[in-house]
């Protein structure tokens, strides 16, 4: 899921510079990762807060585990007693087979010795697969993180009833931290996938970041920006994608400046 910050942060005023570069401003974007369960429950446990780095796996929270486990274990106790029974249908089947083969006992016993075993089979079967679908149920009352990074938010409390696929965090992977920025239609022949571009902030060196996503439909200058120059031009968005190792650095929303 990707979180959009609002458009007043975007600058695209172009300048060029008498090394024949060009230099936009944008911003850093962060595409979170929310975490939700998939069944309804009572927020009883939660491991993390906002703000902390965590690795993947990490254990993130915990909901009520009833219903989901008292059917879970009746569905465990059935499985048990069913393939106890199926067993002794199976038998008492083969049995009759073989008398009957003999002619040693009417067709009557035979059929119902098959309906016997044929029914207990397919009741196994369907109390396994209720057994698979509760435990999954289960399973989700218990959530860990399927990436690392930082939790950027924390949406419920303890004691709080959390419904089913509700987010209850947020978190930003470095991986999932891009450069955002937006580029005049005269300049975007200049782009290409995967080419390499370099940017820097406030107080920060510059870096480089590599190309990821180009929009193929253009848009109209946002009015908030409106100017004589921007007024009327169509502008095309860009994603470029940082190393992750140099991503964590920065911040959702933090501007900077590209060179092109």
């Amino acid at each position: 899921m990707n979180f959009f910050l609002p458009v007043f942060l975007l600058a695209l005023f172009v300048t060029g510079c008498s090394d024949g570069k060009h230099h936009l401003s944008g911003y850093i974007e962060g595409e979170y990762t929310y975490i939700a369960s998939g069944v309804s429950g009572t927020l009883f446990n939660l491991f993390v807060q906002r703000g902390q780095v965590i690795s993947k796996d990490t254990l993130l929270y915990k909901l009520d585990p009833e219903p989901e486990k008292a059917s879970t274990e009746a569905t465990q106790a059935n499985i048990a007693d069913l393939q106890a029974q199926t067993a002794f249908a199976k038998l008492q089947y083969e049995r009759q087979h073989t008398l009957y083969a003999k002619q040693a006992t009417p067709k009557a016993s035979l059929d119902q010795a098959q309906t016997d075993f044929s029914s207990k089979s397919q009741q196994l079967a369907a109390t396994q697969a209720d057994y698979i679908q509760s435990h999954w149920a289960l399973a989700q009352k218990t959530m860990s993180a399927p990436v690392s990074g930082q939790v950027f938010d924390v949406f419920f409390r303890v004691g709080e009833k959390v419904q089913a696929n509700t987010p209850v965090l947020a978190i930003l992977a470095p991986e999932n931290i891009k450069v955002l920025f937006y580029v005049p239609e005269a300049l975007l022949s200049q782009l290409t996938l995967n080419q390499e571009i370099h940017f820097s902030c406030d107080h920060c060196k510059r870096t480089a970041a590599t190309i990821s996503y180009i929009s193929p439909e253009a848009e109209y200058t946002p009015p908030v920006i409106y100017s004589k120059d921007t007024r009327d031009k169509l502008v095309y968005l860009v994603r470029a994608s940082i190393p992750a190792d140099t991503a964590k650095h920065f911040h959702p929303g933090q501007p900077i400046d590209i060179d092109l």
